[in-house]
């Protein structure tokens, strides 16, 4: 059994898992020590390519990208390095990262009949609307031009207004509470649901019943959109500008039903999704 070396993110992971999934083999994968972690959750999520996943010390980012594998997958040998983010983020189209395996850009994860009704018992079994909304922790947001509690209020406002059948689902890890809360904080108990902090497996069967999800660029955003998702609207920051058409199904791209754009103004994104009938 070879062994993988990769980042500790879980869009990072996606990205891999959209290659490697098309191979038969199954992997020991090595992760960065250190919080958050996130990663065995994803790898448990796809046993397809996963036979264990450990967590190394002192295996930072910087030491993966220096020693990643760039080539052909035929050319691999034994334990290596493998990330696909300084490709993507150059702007190149994730199917010629690995060229000889093809791209899969819908996952199969595998969850538990358990972790699809904790969802059910989250969400309920009814008819309504939902529209996922992932805003960050205050400091990513800060560091990487996001909006902020005042941008999403106005967005999940002119949503309302336009149909008030919509129900907004809040989805993060559990650090990503201070700029959700606040706008919670201004919402009716029975306009959304709280979501964050719930397990990955869960998430992912979350994610699996919404009609819209917004959000930012984050390991959540790309696993949604990796689902077959109806609609998703990720934004990104200017320094990964030339990422964002990079890695998702060019089909959906073309229909609009994924949308990569930088953060602008709430009533932009909001006029866009009208007039493209996406809400």
């Amino acid at each position: 059994m070879r062994t993988i070396r990769t980042c500790a993110g879980l869009g990072d992971s996606v990205w891999l898992a959209m290659k490697l999934i098309n191979q038969p083999e199954k992997f020991h994968w090595k992760l960065p020590d250190g919080h958050p972690q996130r990663g065995k959750q994803l790898f448990d999520l796809l046993p397809q390519i996963t036979a264990s996943c450990e967590y190394v010390p002192g295996m930072g980012y910087k030491m993966i990208k220096r020693s990643g594998y760039r080539g052909k997958w035929s050319g691999v040998r034994n334990e290596f390095y493998l990330e696909a983010n300084t490709w993507l983020e150059a702007g190149k189209r994730i199917e010629g990262f690995l060229p000889d395996l093809p791209t899969s850009f819908i996952l199969p994860y595998v969850t538990t009949d358990d972790e699809h009704n904790e969802a059910v018992n989250i969400l309920g079994v009814g008819d309504e609307k939902y529209i996922g909304v992932y805003t960050s922790a205050y400091s990513t947001a800060r560091q990487w031009g996001g909006w902020s509690s005042k941008e999403w209020y106005e967005l999940i406002t002119l949503i309302q207004r336009h149909n008030s059948a919509y129900k907004f689902v809040f989805i993060g890890a559990e650090w990503d509470i201070g700029v959700s809360q606040e706008v919670m904080s201004t919402m009716k108990p029975e306009e959304f649901n709280n979501t964050i902090g719930k397990r990955l497996p869960v998430v992912v069967e979350i994610l699996k019943r919404l009609d819209c999800f917004i959000g930012f660029p984050s390991g959540l955003s790309i696993i949604n959109e990796t689902l077959g998702a109806r609609q998703t609207v990720m934004f990104y920051p200017p320094h990964l500008a030339k990422m964002q058409n990079a890695w998702a199904d060019p089909v959906r791209i073309e229909s609009g039903q994924y949308k990569g754009c930088q953060f602008c103004e709430p009533k932009i994104i909001f006029e866009w999704l009208i007039e493209n009938k996406k809400i």
